[in-house]
């Protein structure tokens, strides 16, 4: 491990004196996330700069892109069937199948420094304004896009059995790849998203805390469930895309395990006792659970710089 750096973020939440946790964006800009800053769920950090969507009771919001400086790089609105999504080569995706928007649904490509790149229609997925069961959509490393309806049963295909999900891929161009099918019993709930994108391509589902299956890029059968993935423990992509960190979940503490693409364990780094996370530059950081000052709102934050890069 390098030596540890640490700094002083400032953070609020209802619980007096919870930090939350700090992630690192690509170009290793620290950023706190705790369950009440302003109204905002942070997603994922950026090569520079992170997501975030506001959190409400309503059934729209807003998806965010920043810079590290807090400005808004862009903006997009979704309704009750409108998910953002990982890409895996960087940059978010922004699902929209709300059917006041449009008869079919489309995708919006938000790229690595959260700028809008494109919006694509998808012709061959009708609108549908689902709220239950939930969508998650997943760009992977080949560029394709996967959506999934999981949770209470999946829909699209008559023939799966009810309590099973659903999914189905898409071309960057928006053509379908392949029809809705069967991918089994996943569920998730927030934070931990469902399904995760692979190196080299396809993806890995979950159903709570157990990594389920995997689906090879455009195919449209379920393989076995990740080598080396470790149940209750997220998954990044660490070693410049050439190994898999199992971090635990956020507002977690534990150690975190990197694993090789073929499921060998390739070690284990250990860290002082709080939340732990693994950031996008691959730093390690670690926020005391119980850290915050209540008169500054600043907490204290451990981090090992790019340790995992």
């Amino acid at each position: 491990m390098p030596a540890a750096k640490t700094a002083m973020l400032s953070a609020y939440d209802v619980v007096p004196d919870t930090c939350g946790y700090a992630i690192s964006d690509g170009s290793s800009n620290l950023y706190m996330q705790s369950p009440y800053i302003q109204s905002q769920n942070f997603f994922v950090p950026l090569q520079v700069g992170y997501t975030a969507y506001s959190h409400q009771m309503s059934a729209t919001g807003t998806f965010y892109a920043y810079a590290p400086d807090g400005a808004v790089v862009s903006s997009t609105m979704y309704g009750p069937a409108a998910v953002p999504g990982m890409q895996a080569n960087g940059g978010v995706v922004v699902v929209n199948a709300t059917c006041n928007v449009s008869s079919t649904a489309s995708a919006r490509y938000i790229d690595d420094s959260g700028h809008v790149a494109a919006d694509v229609a998808l012709p061959g997925q009708p609108c549908n304004d689902w709220t239950s069961p939930q969508l998650a959509a997943i760009v992977d490393a080949q560029n394709r896009l996967f959506l999934l309806s999981y949770g209470a049963g999946g829909r699209g295909s008559s023939t799966v059995p009810a309590g099973n999900s659903t999914a189905r891929w898409f071309d960057s161009s928006g053509k379908a790849l392949t029809p809705w099918f069967d991918v089994g019993v996943v569920d998730s709930s927030y934070p931990v998203y469902p399904v995760f994108p692979l190196i080299g391509g396809g993806v890995a589902l979950r159903n709570g805390d157990v990594w389920v299956s995997t689906v090879a890029s455009g195919a449209a059968t379920p393989g076995p469930a990740p080598k080396g993935f470790e149940s209750g423990k997220l998954a990044i992509v660490v070693r410049g895309g050439k190994a898999y960190a199992m971090e635990p979940y956020r507002y977690g503490s534990g150690s975190i395990d990197v694993i090789a693409p073929d499921g060998k364990n390739c070690g284990t780094l250990t860290t002082q006792s709080g939340y732990v996370a693994v950031g996008r530059d691959g730093s390690i950081l670690v926020v005391p659970p119980n850290g915050r000052d209540r008169t500054t709102n600043l907490c204290p934050v451990t981090w090992y710089p790019q340790v995992l890069k």
